[in-house]
């Protein structure tokens, strides 16, 4: 039969010892850390802006605006709206 050698109070120190250790980091860990968000911060990947993926149109001259209004018109004279169910 074997013999334990330790007592009881040497394992509630041990427990105490965790209980007390559990809370802290590694001493710099907190340093690291502010190195290694400087240095990510510091390194672009990319434009800060977002491409524009859509393509540009010119705006309609004078002459066409006038032709779509026109048209406008005659399909409000030949054509018409009616307007149904209202007093």
């Amino acid at each position: 039969m074997s013999k334990n050698n330790s007592s009881p109070d040497q394992g509630t120190k041990q427990a105490n010892t965790d209980l007390r250790n559990r809370g802290r980091r590694k001493a710099g860990s907190a340093r690291s850390r502010a190195i290694k968000r400087a240095t990510e911060s510091a390194t672009v990947s990319g434009p800060a802006y977002a491409g524009r993926k859509i393509p540009y149109y010119d705006f309609l001259d004078e002459e066409s605006l006038l032709r779509i209004e026109d048209h406008a018109e005659w399909l409000m004279q030949e054509i018409g709206i009616e307007f149904r169910g209202d007093p």
